[in-house]
């Protein structure tokens, strides 16, 4: 089963959520920039692991070769 490209997700928009959720925490000092940073890495981290799996399993098209016509040898 071909899988959704990661902006069509409900991953990517939970992440962005999230960043953006710690952005607005550290901006009115409600969470010190260092954790908001840590959890933004965090946030990214667990994003890129469940794109990942989630591409793990699917399989790869590859291209069928091109037909190969064998030539006979030219007499001598």
């Amino acid at each position: 089963m071909p899988y959704r490209p990661g902006y069509q997700t409900s991953e990517l928009l939970v992440t962005v959520l999230v960043i953006v959720g710690q952005l607005v925490a550290a901006l009115t000092s409600n969470l010190r920039p260092e954790w908001a940073a840590f959890g933004t890495a965090i946030s990214a981290a667990a994003y890129a692991l469940s794109r990942g799996v989630t591409k793990n399993g699917t399989p790869t098209v590859i291209a069928p070769a091109a037909p190969v016509t064998p030539t006979p040898p030219s007499p001598q």
